[in-house]
């Protein structure tokens, strides 16, 4: 993080949040459904239509079970999918039919959610098999070790808020669900974390924070709210949670950016904001928390930094390309900070989604607020959209500059430094990512769907991972290696009038085996030329093989010294870009094109069933100087 002498981070004053507390009924984050039928019934036939239709289409809904055998699975064969498929989507159910049931508050939906409850409740476990430790020599959790990990806070959230929205009509069906409900929050959730303090706490200041500690403090915030009911157990947890919030501030890059990648926003500074919205409004403030730092705008401005047209964002680490971001949320966030070019980026998002959109991993907390804040947006005008034509955030090292301020209109590229143990790394010091016209030309693949690999030594045996399937070259065998050690050096970042330049070595990224004395890559965008040049001047410490990889979904045609790239379908209704790419200063002995089926649904989601590497290999080589141009057919 590059740090300045006049930087002081963000803090919250943990006895000032408890002497300005007030009553849990006056915090109202949304109208209550019972004390104020109108607010709901509102928006029971617009924007909260889909939880009532969805409600009544699963009148027959059977809770799916899980089992043991589900947990063993990610021990026995890696698999997170077989126990995590109908843990959320009990989760999402339930979430869906309290929503139906404050929409229309006629008793309808209460057996399924008392179903749901019981379901949940009677569950060993909370926490999920990669989080707990799961191995081939441990295949099951330790019952008598709760651990408080992302999903049983993120499940205790949920019991939490069911109970506030509905406790009186549960207890009136039995009183024992609500007592239920407060066994399971208290031994899962509010003593697990006293009794067992975690590393995402931030009680060692040499452990780097990532989104666990925002995402798992917004869920536990609700349940230590709702449900402490031991005022000294419920000082305690406010004054560990507000540390740790501090911890991951003053950690957190100046700039606001993730290096997580973009996806991971909505539970790293999204999920900050969730705590200090909560907050703000358990101390009466009419807003979250803090928003008058400069660090909280930045933060949330990240995802339209990141964004280049619909859906589509520039992707790193294991972010997704194609994702569904939260406008309603970055909305909340632009109005508490008075932002009037954020909120009109939050509005236009919102105005393309569906209302269950992003919800398998949608905290209850902006569940509830999600219906009033999406009616909000859509009862306001349409505002466009006018994003800045250059970005460059120097302590996560990335930059995007696209051609004019109309989102998706010609060029965007976008580039990175960094270094290979950044949160959800990938071995890519040194890749861009370039689009037309907001159509995808040269992309960064993302990640497959989590497996027990992902977060292993063996995460680089995954082909997503490794620098030879991204924008870069390799040496022989010699590839980017993982470790702090292996990072960009000598940055720079420069726009003169239509010319956007971002610089960097990435020689210290390789393996030292190869002897890879220099390699400065110049990025460029130039506005007037309407073109990309990528220029590469390397020197080895001895002639040896080098391979350019450059990685794209559209078809390519190799003709002489140029790649023709053509259009192909991609998934939901998208188009990969046109384009020819030509090059100078190095001639290639081998000029290939290798076609890779994509089996994996996360991925196929972005780029549909195949992907294309080009390799541009030279059988031996000391020193040059290559020249990528980029330009439209």
């Amino acid at each position: 993080m590059s740090t300045t002498a006049t930087y002081t981070p963000p803090k919250l004053d943990a006895q000032w949040i408890l002497d300005n507390l007030i009553s849990q009924d006056a915090f109202e984050p949304v109208p209550h459904p019972t004390k104020n039928r109108k607010a709901w019934q509102d928006i029971a036939k617009t924007s909260g239509k889909t939880y009532v239709d969805w409600a009544e289409e699963h009148m027959d809904y059977a809770w799916p079970q899980v089992l043991a055998t589900q947990l063993i699975a990610y021990g026995r064969h890696a698999s997170r999918v077989a126990m995590e498929q109908p843990y959320f989507e009990r989760r999402m159910a339930l979430q869906y039919f309290v929503m139906a049931e404050c929409l229309t508050m006629q008793g309808k939906y209460l057996d399924k959610i008392v179903d749901g409850i019981w379901a949940i409740c009677e569950e060993t476990y909370w926490c999920l098999p990669p989080h707990m430790g799961a191995s081939k020599d441990n295949l099951l959790p330790d019952v008598e070790d709760p651990i408080l990990d992302l999903f049983a806070s993120y499940t205790g959230q949920q019991m939490a808020w069911t109970v506030w929205l509905l406790g009186d009509q549960l207890d009136a069906i039995s009183p024992e669900i609500g007592k239920q409900i407060r066994r399971k929050v208290r031994y899962f959730v509010l003593d697990a974390i006293l009794d067992h303090p975690r590393h995402w706490l931030g009680r060692d200041p040499d452990v780097m924070l990532n989104n666990w500690t925002p995402w798992i403090c917004a869920t536990w915030l609700s349940s230590i709210w709702i449900l402490e009911d031991d005022s000294e157990k419920f000082n305690q947890a406010m004054g560990m949670l507000a540390n740790a919030l501090n911890v991951f501030m003053k950690q957190h890059p100046q700039d606001g950016g993730c290096d997580e990648g973009v996806m991971y926003w909505t539970q790293a500074g999204g999920a900050l904001y969730e705590c200090l919205s909560q907050l703000g409004g358990m101390t009466g403030s009419d807003k979250a928390l803090l928003m008058d730092h400069p660090l909280l705008l930045r933060m949330a401005q990240y995802p339209q930094v990141m964004h280049v047209m619909g859906k589509d964002y520039a992707c790193f680490a294991d972010g997704r390309a194609y994702a569904t971001m939260p406008g309603y949320w970055i909305s909340k966030w632009a109005e508490d900070l008075d932002d009037a070019s954020l909120k009109s980026f939050g509005n236009d998002l919102t105005h393309d989604q569906n209302v269950l959109e992003w919800s398998h991993l949608c905290n209850f907390y902006r569940q509830i607020i999600r219906p009033f804040m999406t009616e909000k947006l859509l009862t306001q005008p349409r505002t466009k959209v006018v994003a800045e034509r250059d970005h460059y955030l120097p302590d996560i090292q990335v930059m995007t500059a696209r051609s004019c301020e109309q989102s998706g209109k010609g060029w965007h590229v976008s580039a990175k430094g960094g270094h290979n143990a950044e949160s959800h790394n990938h071995n890519d010091i040194g890749q861009y990512v370039v689009y037309r016209d907001g159509h995808p030309l040269l992309i960064d693949l993302g990640v497959e769907t989590y497996s027990a690999r992902t977060f292993s030594p063996q995460r680089y045996e995954i082909f997503t991972m490794q620098s030879q399937w991204h924008n870069l070259p390799s040496f022989g065998d010699a590839v980017q290696l993982p470790g702090r050690t292996f990072a960009a050096r000598d940055l720079n970042h420069q726009v003169v009038g239509d010319l956007t330049t971002f610089t960097l070595d990435i020689a210290k990224a390789y393996d030292p085996a190869c002897q890879l004395k220099t390699y400065l890559r110049q990025i460029q965008l130039d506005r007037q030329a309407d073109h990309i040049i990528v220029t590469d001047a390397f020197e080895l410490g001895h002639p040896q093989p080098m391979t350019m990889s450059l990685v794209t979904t559209s078809k390519v045609i190799i003709n002489n010294d140029e790649l023709i790239f053509e259009t192909t379908d991609l998934p939901h209704g998208r188009k990969s870009a046109n384009a020819v790419i030509t090059w100078q200063g190095v001639t290639f002995d081998h000029v290939n094109v290798e076609d890779k089926a994509i089996t994996d649904e996360q991925l196929q989601s972005s780029w549909g069933d195949s992907v294309r590497r080009v390799q541009l290999t030279v059988n031996q080589i000391k020193k040059a100087k290559l020249q990528l141009t980029i330009k439209p057919v």
